[in-house]
């Protein structure tokens, strides 16, 4: 499998529990509204947008531009939550959150397919694999906590933060998406993400070492 195909399965795969995680957390603080309307499943069809899922990976995938994206958000009723302020920051953080511990979980496969597996197709390919799950997952739990609307650090930190980065968010809301893609087609992007790829650096050579 090409390594640009094997990024685009890695990342629909890790949009897809991203939301499901999202789904899950709102369900398990009360509100139902994801559960109902079949979000709570890893069936990709439930999750994936054209844009985010398909067209934004490939164009990162060919010009070697980050290779990140989104799934189609989940719907969340704050008002069916038990503790709404509080509820719904711990549901924004269960997407870049389950990001974060599916990369440790590829960094455990890719040390163990290192260590364990004969040299070979096979292991040449699962390395691969589990290497590009660990990058494209820190880099999705990095974008997808910048304090931008919608992202899902504007909720976390406006509510850690409500007099300062809370504040900032809300004047910054009715111009998110002028600001996303002033952030992507300015090439900052790439320098506001290098935390999250020397993150998945460490956890790629603490696997390694395994």
């Amino acid at each position: 499998m090409p390594e640009w195909m094997v990024s685009i399965v890695v990342l629909v795969f890790s949009v897809v529990f991203h939301e499901a995680a999202h789904a899950w957390m709102a369900y398990r603080k009360g509100d139902a509204t994801a559960y109902l309307a079949g979000r709570l499943t890893l069936n990709p069809l439930a999750h994936l947008d054209p844009v985010g899922s398909v067209l934004l990976p490939l164009i990162g995938a060919f010009t070697g531009a980050p290779v990140i994206g989104w799934a189609r958000p989940v719907p969340v009723n704050p008002r069916m939550l038990r503790r709404p302020a509080q509820d719904y920051a711990w549901v924004s953080f269960a997407g870049p959150g389950s990001n974060i511990l599916l990369a440790v979980a590829f960094a455990v496969g890719f040390g163990t397919a290192r260590a364990l597996l004969p040299g070979g197709m096979l292991r040449t390919s699962l390395v691969l694999l589990f290497s590009h799950g660990v990058v494209i997952n820190m880099l999705l739990a990095g974008f997808n906590l910048l304090p931008v609307p919608p992202l899902d650090g504007s909720w976390i930190f406006g509510h850690l933060f409500p007099r300062t980065i809370g504040r900032l968010v809300n004047a910054m809301r009715p111009y998110s998406m002028v600001v996303l893609i002033v952030l992507v087609a300015s090439g900052a992007l790439r320098w506001v993400l290098i935390p999250s790829l020397i993150a998945a650096s460490a956890l790629l050579r603490l696997a390694g070492g395994m």
